[in-house]
């Protein structure tokens, strides 16, 4: 699982529309109503957000192509579709990048239409802030600003965008602003006591961090957040609260490699070393391939004397310790110089000697979008179906 602390917005929370559901209505039944009246486009756009809702996001977009295929190009058509881009892109559903892409797209279409759309120009900045395009993204937040001065989650956009040491007074106004703003002030507390983190500021962290979980105490990456704070103090009392935030992380996400691994470095600090290589287990078995995880995890098990079993995992990471570092070369080419192919076939041939198939399909088929004659591509490609049935 991907840390989902590195969200901007926490997009796959985000619903296709602001529109209620309908209460006690079935898909089958908005299906059946829809198939009388095709051309209503909330009634459409309704059975599309059930379905998304229950992961059936290939016949979400069926259904939203048919309306555009049948001449319904309405704004709200071209919106529900770049939500779904926008939420599928969040929860790994696909080509992160080309979801992305596809979400500006249909934003663009939205905003061609209707240039007035609040909503199109929030999601629109949202789409290329997790495309790491910091001018567009501005540029459309701005403009979502000036229509709607009170809506909090343009001053969650700019705080993101605005997240870094040499703007990191302006992030914190515009998060002042939106806790000022939001009924739903976790999100701000939350990405505040990150950028306290950031910036080093662990007691105001803490505070930031604090206040997030009391909003959102079933949020697991806000309490994985609070724990780092914690870690950085210089008590044991300090660390034992942080095992204690940890705990709760894993609780609430127990597929969570990086906090099982965080909860072990936690426990490591207050010498509780057997616990501590549980939870590294823990890690590694979630998270197979971070070889940092193995590594922790072999220096624990000689701690508590297990000499010639921690010398087997600590030897067994290195593997994944190079790949790991290939991996984040080949990520950072990709976000410097994204029409690269040949950024996106090395990152393959990283995942498959994972082996992580899905990931390596995803970069072969992005070369071969990009370049259909890329023949060592598409030879790597061709072996997938038969690898991923040997590891089965």
């Amino acid at each position: 699982m991907e840390d989902p602390t590195k969200s901007a917005y926490s997009v796959a929370d985000i619903p296709l529309t602001n529109q209620p559901l309908l209460a006690n209505e079935t898909i089958s039944s908005l299906q059946a109503k829809l198939a009388k009246a095709p051309k209503d486009t909330q009634l459409r756009i309704q059975v599309v957000r059930l379905l998304d809702l229950q992961g059936d996001h290939g016949a979400a977009e069926d259904l939203l192509r048919t309306a555009l295929q049948q001449g319904q190009k309405q704004p709200e058509i071209y919106h529900a579709l770049g939500m779904l881009y926008l939420r599928m892109s969040a929860s790994g559903q696909g080509n992160r990048q080309e979801l992305l892409k596809g979400a500006v797209e249909e934003f663009k279409l939205e905003l061609k239409l209707n240039p007035k759309s609040f909503e199109g120009h929030l999601n629109l900045g949202r789409a290329y802030t997790e495309l790491e395009q910091a001018l567009p993204s501005l540029k459309e937040f701005e403009t979502a600003l000036k229509l709607n001065p009170k809506a909090p989650d343009v001053y969650m956009g700019l705080a993101f965008l605005n997240n870094s040491s040499e703007r990191y007074p302006y992030a914190v106004k515009y998060l002042d602003e939106y806790i000022k703003l939001s009924p739903n002030k976790g999100p701000g507390y939350a990405l505040l006591s990150r950028m306290h983190l950031n910036m080093r500021q662990y007691a105001k962290a803490v505070e930031a961090g604090k206040l997030a979980v009391q909003t959102m105490p079933g949020s697991g990456s806000s309490w994985y957040i609070l724990g780092q704070a914690y870690s950085y103090q210089p008590t044991k009392q300090d660390w034992s609260a942080a095992v204690d935030a940890y705990q709760r992380v894993v609780k609430i996400v127990p597929n969570w490699g990086n906090a099982y691994f965080e909860l072990g470095r936690a426990l490591d600090k207050l010498s509780r070393k057997d616990e501590a290589v549980a939870q590294y287990r823990s890690a590694v078995h979630y998270s197979p391939i971070v070889g940092r995880y193995q590594y922790q995890l072999g220096r624990a098990l000689t701690d508590v004397g297990r000499t010639e079993e921690g010398k087997q995992v600590i030897a067994a990471s290195q593997k994944y310790i190079k790949l790991n570092s290939e991996e984040e070369i080949w990520t950072t080419k990709i976000a410097t110089n994204p029409k690269d192919p040949e950024n996106y076939y090395q990152l393959g041939l990283v995942f498959m000697q994972y082996p992580d198939y899905s990931k390596a399909k995803q970069c072969l088929e992005a070369v071969l979008s990009a370049n259909p004659n890329y023949k060592d591509a598409r030879a790597q490609w061709s072996k997938i179906p038969s690898l991923a049935g040997t590891t089965k």
